[in-house]
């Protein structure tokens, strides 16, 4: 190790000592405080996203809290600080707007036609995945189909593919994909298709799937998908249904969390 290096390290490691010295003799009135603002800086970023995701007014947040509208817009700008029960309920009110929109976009969402095949969205994510990403297996190419599906019923309103999607031991799965993909060792590359003629829709939902999960290992992919409701409420090797799918996506793509230090 080189003698810049090391002081590069014993420099970082001093600045850790004494910011835990500091921390450590801050009064409980000052630890308090710092938690707070935490919070706050927290709650109207939180507010801010949800608005921008939705693309509401200041007016209609307000509508939705119950919460004056200038109110609505001091609290974006930390202008003013709510109580950490105020803050919930404003935050529990917008997760049951989220909770009312996610079901009737899944009962809508489930009966448009699909944009692509399963096949061709399929090709498109074995053309795009890095080279570096040796675990970019049958298994992996599977799990990313199953989030693009639910990333597109959520933002597009309408299925990605019309195949269906079964609840396996090992998540989830599309067994006609499965039955044509499985004697490749290699996930083959497609050699006749142009990037530049895939619908936009398809190209926005499955780059930002992989963007967001293509770093995760297929197994980290399953322990995923085993922990999200649309698996684990779906009887094993039965359909995970498109409402499901649509529901529990459109909330978790949107849905607010709950204030910090609540």
């Amino acid at each position: 190790m080189t003698t810049t290096a090391t002081a590069e390290i014993n420099s970082t490691a001093s600045f850790r000592r004494n910011e835990e010295r500091l921390r450590a003799a801050w009064s409980p009135e000052l630890t308090a405080y710092a938690e707070r603002l935490g919070g706050e800086i927290e709650f109207a970023r939180r507010l801010r996203e949800f608005r921008d995701a939705f693309g509401l007014s200041v007016r209609a947040v307000g509508a939705i809290t119950g919460e004056d509208p200038g109110d609505v817009s001091r609290l974006e700008n930390r202008q003013l600080n709510p109580s950490v029960e105020r803050a919930d309920r404003i935050l529990g009110r917008l997760r049951a707007y989220v909770e009312e929109l996610g079901a009737e976009v899944a009962a809508a969402a489930a009966t448009q036609e699909p944009v692509t095949t399963a096949r061709d969205a399929a090709a498109y994510l074995c053309a795009i995945y890095d080279d570096r990403d040796v675990e970019f297996t049958l298994l992996k190419l599977q799990k990313l189909l199953y989030l693009a599906q639910g990333h597109a019923l959520a933002l597009l309103r309408r299925p990605l593919f019309g195949e269906k999607i079964k609840a396996w031991s090992y998540g989830p799965v599309i067994p006609q994909l499965r039955y044509e993909y499985e004697a490749a060792q290699v996930l083959p590359r497609p050699t006749d298709l142009n990037l530049l003629e895939v619908d936009p829709d398809v190209r926005a939902v499955l780059d930002r799937v992989y963007a967001e999960y293509g770093q995760l290992t297929a197994w980290a992919l399953v322990d995923l998908t085993h922990a999200e409701r649309p698996w684990r409420e779906t009887p094993q090797n039965e359909e995970i249904s498109l409402e499901r799918m649509a529901s529990f996506f459109s909330e978790r793509l949107a849905a607010p969390t709950r204030a910090a230090g609540a």
